[in-house]
């Protein structure tokens, strides 16, 4: 698996021999590919986790969730699918790439 941050967005690409996601109930194929989104960012030597939205206060669907820099880290930035009510960031993986939304933080602190 291929991950690239780009400015605006998360290009995720399957190379030969990875694991294809797949489970609509909880939004388990999308959960188990942030899953390994987040380890690789992590190995890129990024400091993220992988939380639910609601959780941080984010007016979305309970179970929808997104990737995002742990407190005091920068470059701060948040991973997700802008598509997630449409369908599952796993569908378009297990073709070949997915396109996921990347916001960058880039106000200044006091």
């Amino acid at each position: 698996m291929k991950v690239e941050l780009k400015e605006t967005c998360c290009i995720v690409t399957r190379e030969k021999g990875d694991s294809k996601f797949y489970g609509i109930c909880n939004a388990t194929g999308e959960s188990n590919l942030f899953h390994h989104i987040k380890l690789i960012l992590i190995e890129q030597g990024h400091k993220v986790i992988k939380k639910r939205m609601w959780k941080d206060d984010h007016l979305v669907n309970d179970i929808q969730q997104y990737i995002r820099t742990v407190k005091d880290y920068e470059p701060s930035f948040q991973i997700w699918n802008s598509r997630w009510n449409i369908e599952g960031a796993e569908k378009d993986y297990n073709q070949d790439e997915v396109i996921l939304s990347l916001e960058r933080n880039i106000w200044e602190k006091d």
